[in-house]
């Protein structure tokens, strides 16, 4: 085969098949899966619950996980889904097939960053995209449905990188950056540390020292101008809508974190963590990741995770400094870190609403970010299997292993039971998983159901907790039959309850059991109660009033009510609530 023949078998675009197929033959499965966790509120229910009934109405409330987060444009996608189709396989199938694109991404983005340096071959980069397709961590951000925030995140900041990389036109260039930069922060905020990785990006790229005069040649200034640009946009419509940037957090409110030290050591077991997620992920990798809050002052692995961000950062930035060969290498490790620095808790996240500092889905970009380091290893390893077969062996075995790693776990995904299950076995303190799954027996279980609940107030470690495993409880007691145990349930939990919203969700159940009960004043009382605290008109409150309606034998002020509500509701519930109240309407 002559140079030109071995040129083109090199740059083949068939290559690129690999990072497209991998991800579908790893994840296909998943089609068949339901809807877990949050996918209920993304695409089952939460269209219908910020009480709207068209798009623009969505779109202009903060998700119900946390009052600072507003990501228009991946609840865009879960809206038209919800009207459209709403079917869990239709979900997962848009999931895994952004995950394909985002490893094609990577491939190109391989090779895009060491032209010029490395020549790595179409081949060598679909290896390295190859690895990150079937990395362990990646399959919560893939086969979770909600976790499209960080697929699609991840997609729009991948797409700015190349095209910073590929086109020419200056001008052209910082529009389509900045356009990508705008739409990656309406898909998730974890964006915003874009600007720093196309910085990094470009120093990696730099073959001596910056001058000023490069950086106007090298079209920077325009860049900076775009990217100012795209954030004073995001900035302006994300206060317009919401009416703040960042607001606090009621619940965050009663994080219980420690002093300095403390917080301190919770970014260091962040940090710790998610180096493990990255080198070795198998047999630890899980929903909940959690930690006692505040973090104890004898945890090793925060102590490690600060020793490494406090030591071997400042030496990557002297090492960058002062070793113009390996400078390509450490500005994507610094891109790795930089990427993460949004969940770090610098700034603590709702997660540790329950003790849940570190999350699969957020290994997305800083893993794609890494994948581009292994371009010169996959190129040699390509050009030269026989000379570095040790390296080969370490691969196959390594990709093998994360292949059978993924389909086992993967089946923890199929529904919310055996999510629950499985995380009660990895994490065996975590009382949300516990009080979750609870609420997965209440139907055919329901003494089962008592004891779970028990178990989640039993290892709760924030009032929030404690009170939703209490609700849990009262649920399944209702269930048994047990009234007057469940409403003693729900005025402890409504006491425990530290925040006004969920306050005002318990004393709307609280009404319900009431009316089972036959006991219509104490259900007014409760739900003028809830009402006050809601502060806002509450779908579910006008739901259990339109209940009190029917059952006191006034259909005529349930239908104003439903008629008030009934475009925010979803069609199967719409129909069934509508069908009640026309049976007792007169003819």
């Amino acid at each position: 085969m002559n140079g030109t023949s071995l040129e083109k078998v090199r740059n083949s675009k068939i290559a690129f098949v690999i990072p497209l197929l991998l991800p579908l033959l790893l994840y296909y499965p998943a089609l068949h899966f339901s809807y877990v966790w949050d996918d209920w509120l993304q695409v089952g229910a939460y269209a219908y619950s910020q009480e709207a009934s068209s798009l623009i109405g969505v779109l202009q409330s903060p998700l119900p996980f946390s009052v600072n987060y507003f990501r228009p444009l991946t609840v865009a996608s879960f809206f038209v889904e919800s009207r459209l189709v709403a079917k869990p396989g239709f979900s997962h199938g848009l999931n895994i097939l952004l995950h394909c694109f985002n490893c094609v991404l990577v491939a190109l983005l391989v090779r895009k960053f060491w032209e010029g340096r490395v020549a790595v071959s179409s081949w060598a980069a679909a290896l390295v995209a190859g690895v990150y397709a079937l990395h362990p961590a990646l399959m919560e951000g893939v086969v979770w449905v909600s976790g499209r925030f960080d697929l699609m995140m991840t997609s729009c900041v991948l797409l700015a990188l190349l095209a910073e990389l590929h086109l020419a036109n200056r001008i052209l260039r910082a529009g389509a950056v900045s356009l990508l930069f705008l739409a990656a922060l309406f898909c998730k905020e974890m964006a915003i540390v874009f600007p720093v990785l196309l910085l990094l990006v470009h120093l990696g790229r730099s073959s001596r020292p910056w001058s000023l005069k490069e950086a106007v040649a090298g079209g920077l200034v325009h860049q900076a101008v775009g990217l100012s640009v795209a954030l004073l946009i995001y900035v302006g419509i994300r206060i317009s809508v919401l009416g703040y940037f960042l607001t606090t957090d009621p619940q965050q409110a009663f994080v219980p974190l420690g002093g300095a030290l403390q917080r301190s050591l919770l970014v260091g077991l962040t940090f710790a963590d998610y180096l493990e997620m990255f080198l070795q992920p198998f047999g630890t990798t899980g929903v909940m990741r959690q930690t006692v809050l505040p973090v104890p002052l004898d945890s090793l692995k925060g102590w490690i995770g600060l020793g490494l961000l406090g030591i071997a950062v400042p030496a990557a930035f002297v090492a960058f400094a002062r070793k113009p060969a390996i400078r390509p290498v450490l500005s994507l490790i610094l891109a790795v870190l930089v990427a993460l620095l949004p969940v770090l808790h610098l700034k603590p996240g709702p997660m540790l609403m329950a003790n849940t500092f570190a999350a699969e889905r957020a290994t997305l970009l800083p893993l794609a970010l890494l994948a581009v380091c292994l371009g010169p290893l996959a190129s040699r390893l390509s050009e030269r299997p026989r000379q570095n077969l040790l390296m080969a062996i370490g691969g196959v075995l390594w990709l093998s292993l994360s292949v059978a790693w993924v389909r086992v776990a993967l089946q923890a995904w199929s529904n919310d039971r055996a999510l629950w299950r499985y995380m009660n076995e990895f994490v065996t303190d975590c009382s949300y998983c516990q009080t979750n799954l609870s609420r997965e027996y209440l139907e055919d279980d329901p003494a089962h159901a008592v004891e779970l609940a028990k178990r989640g107030r039993q290892t709760a470690q924030q009032p929030w907790q404690e009170a939703y495993a209490i609700s849990a409880e009262a649920n399944a007691e209702a269930k048994m039959g047990n009234l007057g145990r469940a409403e003693a349930l729900l005025n402890e939990a409504i006491a425990i309850e530290p925040t006004d919203r969920e306050k005002a969700r318990l004393l709307n159940s609280l009404a319900r059991l009431y009316l089972k009960m036959g006991a219509r004043v104490e259900a007014h009382e409760a739900l003028v109660r809830a009402a006050q605290l809601s502060k806002k008109p509450d779908l579910e409150i006008s739901m259990t009033l339109i209940l009190m309606a029917l059952e006191d034998g006034q259909p005529e002020i349930a239908e104003k009510l439903f008629d008030g509500i009934k475009q925010a509701m979803n069609s199967a519930a719409r129909d069934a609530l509508s069908s009640r109240i026309k049976a007792q309407l007169p003819h």
